[in-house]
């Protein structure tokens, strides 16, 4: 994880795993769907999704390109 990333994967008490929004101090949402309650592997991979497009606006808002979330 680097420090521009905003999500995380964490492991539940039930052993499985959820994406956490770091900045909202909550599980992450694509869609209408709480990343909770996923494997690792899916967790991993939803994660690097969700961090790829958070850095991806944050560089457009940077240039001007759109308005920051």
């Amino acid at each position: 994880m680097s420090t521009q990333d905003r999500y995380d994967v964490i492991m539940d008490p039930t052993d499985t795993w959820t994406v956490w929004d770091l900045v909202n101090d909550e599980p992450a949402v694509f869609g209408d769907h709480v990343l909770a309650g996923l494997t690792q592997v899916e967790a991993k991979a939803a994660c690097d999704v969700m961090n790829d497009t958070w850095r991806r606006l944050r560089k457009s808002a940077l240039h001007g390109h759109i308005d920051a979330a």
